[in-house]
């Protein structure tokens, strides 16, 4: 990552195909009127993003509010269903460099998402690193099955509005963008 004097430039030349793609299409989605400000885009190709760079200031609690506030606005903004590829992109994404599935059908619950989308695409090749151990794998196992039978709160139940105590808890003190 370098900063220049106005901008923020991601490099990665041994990028996965669509990795800054993925991301400028999210950048566009997030930027909802009223919402958590969106760092703007410069420009985005297959071995680098370039964003407006970010002013830093330091965090106050009303700083915080209004970030809770509008993070509420852009929660409520939706998606047409759990995991589904920001709009005008038909791919997967990517945590790190690793493939990060979408989902192409709407799924029965925020559990099944999170168990079958978030979790269990990646437990395999924790254990066969050896990341986690057998008994690590079956807890996780355990939580995917538990989230899949919907005996975790489900986010969807919730208020957006309910994102205000977490903005207090999650501003950085980040003035005009947030990614």
């Amino acid at each position: 990552m370098t900063v220049l004097s106005d901008r923020f430039v991601k490099r990665r030349h041994d990028a996965p195909h669509g990795f800054f793609e993925v991301e400028a299409a999210g950048l566009r989605w997030l930027a909802v009127p009223g919402g958590v400000p969106v760092a703007k885009l410069v420009d985005v190709s297959s071995d680098h993003l370039s964003t407006v760079r970010l002013d830093l200031v330091g965090p106050t609690g009303a700083a915080a509010d209004e970030f809770g506030r509008q993070l509420a606005v852009t929660h409520d903004a939706g998606a047409r269903h759990f995991g589904v590829p920001p709009d005008g992109w038909d791919g997967d994404g990517y945590i790190g460099t690793i493939g990060l599935p979408h989902a192409v059908e709407p799924l029965k619950s925020w559990g099944e998402f999170y168990a079958n989308l978030r979790l269990r695409p990646y437990l395999r090749a924790a254990y066969d690193s050896g990341t986690i151990d057998g008994h690590q794998l079956e807890v996780f196992e355990l939580v995917c099955r538990r989230l899949t039978a919907g005996e975790y709160d489900d986010p969807s139940s919730r208020r957006a509005g309910s994102t205000v105590t977490s903005g207090r808890a999650t501003s950085c003190g980040v003035r005009t963008a947030y990614i």
